[in-house]
C-alpha cells in the first residue's frame, strides 16, 4: 500500500480549519436548534404548535439542501470568495436579528414572523453557502486523505467542543446568565469570529483548476441531467433522503419530547412530571446525541480513504 502524504504548506491547514468552521456555523447550528426551540416552547411562543417552532429549524436544513446544488456550480466555478463571503454576511445579520426580534422578558410573548424570518429565513440562507463549501474546498488540499479531511471538517456539525455539542450548552448557560438577548448577541459574536476566520483562510489550493463557464442561463450548466441515468448514484441519493428523513425530526424534538415523557428536566414547561434537584437537565441530551456521532464521522471517514 503506498504511504500517504499530507500537505506541507500551512495555508493547507489553516483551510482545513477555517472549513471545520464553515460547518461549524452551518450544520452546528442547525442541529442545535433544539435548545432555542425548546426556550421558545417555554416563554416566547408559549402555547404555539410545535410543528410551527419545528418550521424554524426546518427553514434552516431545508434551505441548506435546497441550495447546495446551485453553491456547488458556483464553487466548481471558483467564486469561492462571493458564496463564503455571502454566508459570512447573512449568518451573523440573521442571529444578531434574532436578539432584536425575541422581545426582552419571560412573560412577554414574542412575534413568531420576525424569529422565523431572523432565524429561519436570513440564517439558513447563509448557512446554504457554507455546507457544501466546507468538503469542497478542503478536499483540494488533502488529496490522499481527502476522506478523513472531510470527516474532520464533518465534526464541526457534533464533535464535543463544538458545533451541535457547544451551542446547545452554551447557549443554555447563557440565557441563564444573562437572558436570551444577549446570550443570542453573544453566539453571534462567537458566529462572526469563525466567518471571520474562514473568509481568510478557506481557500481552494491555487493548483486547483476551476473549469470556465460561459452558459449559465441553460438547465445543464446547473444540472448534471446524465448523473440520473446512473441507478447506482439514484439508489444512493434516495437511500440518503429517507436518512435525512427522520433524522432531524429527532434533533428538533428531543428535548421536549424526554421533558414531556419524564427523562429530563425543562425550564419552562408545565407539563414535566416533579423532578430531584439533580435530574438532568434535557439541553444535555441534545449534546450528547450530536458528540456520540463523532465516532461514525471520523471512523468512516478515516476507512475511507484505504
Amino acid at each position: 500500500m503506498a504511504k500517504l502524504s499530507w500537505p506541507k504548506s500551512w495555508r493547507a491547514y489553516a483551510c482545513w480549519l477555517g472549513c471545520f468552521f464553515l460547518m461549524f456555523n452551518s450544520w452546528g447550528l442547525v442541529i442545535g436548534y433544539g435548545t432555542f426551540s425548546s426556550y421558545y416552547l417555554g416563554y416566547p411562543l408559549k402555547g404555539r404548535d410545535q410543528l410551527q417552532l419545528n418550521l424554524i429549524g426546518s427553514t434552516q436544513s431545508g434551505l441548506v439542501l435546497l441550495f447546495s446544488g446551485p453553491v456547488g456550480r458556483l464553487l466548481d466555478a471558483g467564486h469561492f470568495r462571493w458564496v463564503i463571503g455571502t454566508g459570512c454576511f447573512l449568518v451573523p445579520l440573521g442571529m444578531f436579528m434574532l436578539s432584536i426580534a425575541v422581545p426582552i422578558g419571560v412573560n412577554v410573548q414574542g412575534n413568531y414572523l420576525y424569529i422565523w424570518l431572523t432565524q429561519g429565513l436570513v440564517t439558513g440562507l447563509g448557512m446554504a453557502c457554507f455546507f457544501v463549501t466546507s468538503s469542497q474546498v478542503v478536499s483540494t488540499w488533502f488529496i490522499d486523505q481527502k476522506g478523513l479531511a472531510i470527516g474532520v471538517v464533518a465534526c464541526g456539525a457534533s464533535v464535543v467542543l463544538v458545533g451541535g455539542t457547544i451551542y446547545p450548552i452554551m447557549t443554555k448557560y447563557l440565557i441563564t446568565a444573562m437572558g436570551f438577548n444577549n446570550a443570542v448577541r453573544l453566539v453571534a459574536t462567537v458566529v462572526t469570529t469563525t466567518c471571520i476566520f474562514s473568509l481568510i483562510f478557506a481557500r481552494p489550493n491555487p493548483e486547483h483548476c476551476h473549469p470556465e463557464t460561459k452558459e449559465w442561463m441553460k438547465l445543464k450548466t446547473w444540472i448534471d441531467m446524465e448523473a440520473f441515468k446512473d441507478r447506482a448514484f439514484c439508489w444512493f441519493m434516495a437511500a440518503v433522503a429517507f436518512l435525512c428523513f427522520g433524522y432531524y425530526a429527532v434533533l428538533f424534538n428531543l428535548e421536549e419530547w424526554a421533558a414531556k415523557q419524564g427523562f429530563g428536566i425543562r425550564e419552562g414547561n408545565n407539563l414535566s412530571p416533579p423532578f430531584p434537584k439533580d435530574a438532568i437537565q434535557t439541553f444535555w441530551l441534545l449534546s450528547i446525541l450530536n458528540a456520540s456521532s463523532t465516532i461514525g464521522r471520523l471512523l468512516m471517514a478515516a476507512c475511507s480513504d484505504r
